[in-house]
C-alpha cells in the first residue's frame, strides 16, 4: 500500500507535514470548528488540565466533552486548535 505525497484534507492544519497516523477525530473535529492556531500546541494552552492523579497523567481539554476514559485524553503536543488561549504565567 503506498501513501500519497500530500497531506489528507481532512487533517486541516496549515501546513501541515503528512502524518501516517492521523490525527484523532476529536482534535480534527476541533480544528474543523475552530480552525487551527499555527506556532502553538495544546500543552501551552490554558484549556489543557491534568485530570490524573500522582502517578499518571491523563490530559484533558475542557473545551470538549470529558469522560474518565482514555477517549477524551488529549495530547500535549497536538497543535492548537483556533480557541487557544496562552496558559497565565
Amino acid at each position: 500500500m503506498s501513501h500519497p505525497t500530500e497531506p489528507p484534507a481532512w487533517i486541516l492544519i496549515p501546513d501541515a507535514a503528512y502524518r501516517p497516523d492521523p490525527l484523532p477525530k476529536r482534535i480534527r473535529d476541533m480544528y474543523a470548528l475552530h480552525g487551527a492556531t499555527e506556532g502553538h500546541a495544546c500543552k501551552e494552552c490554558k484549556h489543557l488540565f491534568n485530570h490524573g492523579g500522582h502517578t499518571h497523567r491523563y490530559y484533558k481539554c475542557d473545551l470538549q466533552r470529558i469522560t474518565h476514559g482514555p477517549a477524551t485524553d488529549w495530547r500535549t503536543s497536538w497543535p492548537a486548535c483556533g480557541k487557544f488561549q496562552e496558559k497565565p504565567e
